[in-house]
């Protein structure tokens, strides 16, 4: 663990230097861990032992502040004047089953601009931006509704930062995340409040004085809608914040910011992701962009576990062994060529699973298999019958806090009808999940 600190901190680089743009140069931000959207917060959390890696690449166009007069300032048009590119690198750590940690590191990798004679803001060195360290806490879980508490502090490293003034801490959040989950369809809400410990004002030259940051209020949505039968994710946000002070009198850009992003996400394994998009200003606000392409991808994996000291072994007492408990359960019924839960029509089933594994301690193992009917070539029914069993393990560790090393999925195509698939009642019986629940 000591070695990845000390890489992290090797990584961190050279500080930026700006003159009227500061470590605010941008809205969107990639989310922290593998679990949250592309900005918004996810109310899930990675799980105790578990990590997630991100990296992400983001083009803003248009992004830089100009200070000439209102009505005639390049600030305000549509034509190409500048060009931002960042990169982000993300880690969280899932302390507890419900408490996450994460860190971000955002860099200036690129900037372009046009020719111009009016006066605007520009960074003079690029490399990394702020740190930005996170803390997520899950109080509430109930079926497929969640509450979380995410908390961010901000150290800015942009050296002559206007938008901060002379504080290093810059800011420190706190924000409310509500999320939704109904089969493919997931929606999450994110609503807070950012404390800006603003320092003395820095004027660049006379006539531009910028002054930082007041407090403000966050607020952002997500939808995303996972493709039936496929790895494919569509996800829509808005997000943006609210102050009731403006920072300059000779910009065109408001304090208040809102932006707007869409995109794709590919589940290509359980524990990797791909994801890109666009986005585009609503608002005309400090650092929007009018014109935003990104594109990241995300890894979970668990900690590596500590090695015991090998110990000489003590002479064991005799015992007597016994084979571990197995519970099955009643089957979990699907629809036709569907891996997705009916949660009204299995609700009783499902809560009866979650009644067994909170009642009895020291559960082993939970062996979940899926089944599908005989309608279709046998490669697609294993398919099938995997996203089906998947889809039971995603409900049992994200809605019953089941430990995911402990969850076994299985796919077993047509292999092991429980009835005749010669029948359409057959056939409905057969495409199911069947449980195995084993205690010590």
């Amino acid at each position: 663990m000591l070695k990845l600190w000390t890489l992290l901190l090797l990584m961190i680089g050279p500080t930026v230097y700006g003159n009227t743009i500061g470590s605010d140069h941008q809205n969107f931000n990639f989310g922290n861990s593998f679990v949250d959207y592309f900005t918004v917060h996810s109310a899930k959390t990675l799980g105790k032992n578990q990590f997630s890696l991100g990296l992400g690449a983001n083009h803003g166009v248009n992004t830089l502040p100009y200070f000439g007069h209102n009505q005639d300032s390049v600030d305000i048009d549509r034509e190409y004047n500048d060009g931002i590119t960042t990169v982000d690198l993300n880690l969280a750590v899932g302390i507890l089953e419900n408490l996450d940690l994460s860190l971000a590191l955002p860099y200036i990798v690129h900037q372009e601009l046009t020719e111009t004679y009016e006066f605007h803001g520009e960074f003079d060195r690029l490399g990394n931006t702020e740190i930005r360290g996170g803390i997520k806490y899950q109080f509430l879980k109930y079926e497929s509704f969640s509450l979380a508490l995410v908390g961010t502090l901000n150290y800015n490293r942009v050296n002559n930062n206007p938008y901060t003034g002379d504080e290093d801490w810059p800011a420190y959040s706190a924000e409310l995340v509500g999320e939704y989950n109904y089969g493919n369809l997931n929606i999450a809400t994110n609503f807070g409040y950012r404390w800006r410990r603003s320092g003395e004002t820095i004027e660049i030259v006379d006539e531009t004085p910028i002054e930082p940051f007041s407090n403000q209020w966050l607020f952002s949505t997500a939808v995303e809608y996972k493709l039936p039968e496929t790895k494919i994710g569509i996800l829509g946000e808005i997000y943006g914040n609210y102050t009731n002070e403006d920072i300059s009198l000779v910009s065109p850009r408001n304090a208040s910011a809102l932006e707007t992003v869409a995109g794709l996400r590919y589940h290509a394994k359980k524990n990797l992701i791909f994801q890109a998009g666009l986005g585009a200003e609503m608002r005309h606000s400090v650092s929007s962009a009018d014109r935003r392409y990104f594109a990241g991808v995300l890894w979970r994996s668990e900690l590596p576990k500590r090695k015991k000291a090998k110990e000489e072994p003590l002479p064991e007492p005799v015992k007597e062994y016994r084979a571990p408990v197995v519970i099955e359960l009643e089957d979990i019924q699907f629809a036709f060529d569907s891996s997705a839960i009916n949660y009204k029509t299995e609700k009783a089933k499902l809560d009866q699973l979650k009644s067994i594994v909170s009642q009895y301690e020291g559960i082993d193992k939970i062996v979940v298999e899926g089944h599908a009917c005989k309608i279709g070539s046998d490669a697609y029914n294993m398919g099938l019958s995997e996203r089906r069993a998947d889809t039971v393990l995603d409900w049992l560790v994200d809605g019953i806090q089941v430990p995911r090393e402990k969850v076994i999925p299985v796919g077993y195509g047509e292999r092991n009808p429980v009835v005749s698939n010669e029948t359409r009642e057959g056939r409905v019986r057969n495409r199911r999940v069947r449980f195995e629940v084993f205690y010590k």
